[in-house]
Parts: structure tokens; C-alpha cells; sequence
């Protein structure tokens, strides 16, 4: 194989990284910024956000509420068992 060959055999193996990065940021730039000046987008997020929100806060209110009811349950089997 002579070193012309070798070379550009070795070039076809080079792995494309900078630029398929160079790309995807690019991409994922240009949607930040559509997202970052687009209104409604902005509210869209923001009312998708306060419903998440609004979803976990009452999922921990409902874990409260079950560990509450399982310490009055312990607390029931263990005044009955020493009363």
C-alpha cells in the first residue's frame, strides 16, 4: 500500500465528531433561542411548569397523608399490645 493510498484511507476513517457537534449545537441553539423569544412558547412553558408544579406538591401531600396513617397504625398496634 503506498502513502498516498494509506493517507487517504486514514482520512475516510477520521471520525466526524467537530462537525456532527458543531451541527447539533447549532440545532439545539437555534431552538433554544426560538424558545427563549417566542411568547407563546414562554407562556406554554411557564403553565406547563406551574402544572407540574402543582402536580408534586400534591403528591408529597399525599405521601404526608399516608405516613401519617401508617404512624397512627403503628401507633394503634403498639398502645394495644401495651394497654
Amino acid at each position: 500500500m503506498n502513502s498516498s493510498h494509506r493517507s487517504h484511507h486514514a482520512q475516510d476513517m477520521q471520525p466526524r465528531y467537530p462537525r456532527d457537534r458543531f451541527i447539533k449545537g447549532m440545532l439545539i441553539g437555534g431552538a433554544a433561542a426560538y424558545l427563549l423569544t417566542n411568547e407563546q412558547v414562554q407562556r406554554t412553558a411557564i403553565k406547563g411548569l406551574v402544572q407540574a408544579w402543582s402536580l408534586f406538591q400534591s403528591g408529597v401531600e399525599e405521601v404526608k397523608e399516608r405516613f401519617g396513617d401508617a404512624e397512627a397504625e403503628v401507633r394503634h398496634a403498639r398502645d394495644r399490645h401495651n394497654g
